[in-house]
């Protein structure tokens, strides 16, 4: 499975039109962001996550996003279901990312 990028105009259209979307927010100054990229990669390769489309967009170049989302600092990862928004947080971690893709399931 690919890391999709899109910017805030297609956004909405994106998480509508996939049943489960999960979020990346980086920003181009988080050595965060840069040390969690290959996880999040290995997370959207895992059979487990499948029918899970990954997303990824940098939060200064996608204001509106972000602000939707509240999003407060970066990595920030948010995840939607059938167009909803069901829940975000900081990702400090893989296994932060993985409570927010089973959440998904």
């Amino acid at each position: 499975m690919a890391i999709h990028e899109t910017n805030d105009a297609r956004l909405p259209d994106f998480v509508c039109n996939n049943q489960r979307v999960i979020v990346k927010f980086t920003g181009k100054e988080c050595a965060k962001c840069e040390e969690l990229a290959p996880a999040y990669l290995d997370l959207s390769e895992q059979e487990d996550y499948s029918g899970i489309r990954f997303l990824k967009l940098d939060a200064e170049d996608n204001p509106i996003a972000s602000k939707e989302v509240s999003q407060h600092g970066t990595p920030f990862i948010a995840a939607y279901r059938n167009g909803d928004l069901i829940g975000q947080q900081l990702a400090a971690s893989k296994a932060d990312m993985i409570k927010m893709l089973n959440s998904l399931l």
